[in-house]
């Protein structure tokens, strides 16, 4: 693997890390709030469909850099 592509993989691999930990850290909070806050869980809801869709993209992205 040539040296750009090595690069580029590290930096998907570090931006997958960071959309993990963006999802983890809703969960967490949906988990902590009572569900009489349903508008904030269903915009909550959203931004993790948004995240889910970017980390399945930067998956994407890194596999195809494997092949």
């Amino acid at each position: 693997m040539d040296a750009y592509r090595l690069y580029t993989l590290g930096l998907l691999v570090k931006k997958k890390e960071k959309f993990e930990k963006k999802l983890e850290a809703l969960f967490d909070d949906i988990k902590d709030e009572n569900n009489h806050r349903v508008r904030w869980v269903y915009e909550t809801n959203k931004e993790m469909e948004k995240l889910a869709a970017e980390l399945a993209n930067t998956i994407h992205q890194i596999e195809m850099l494997n092949k």
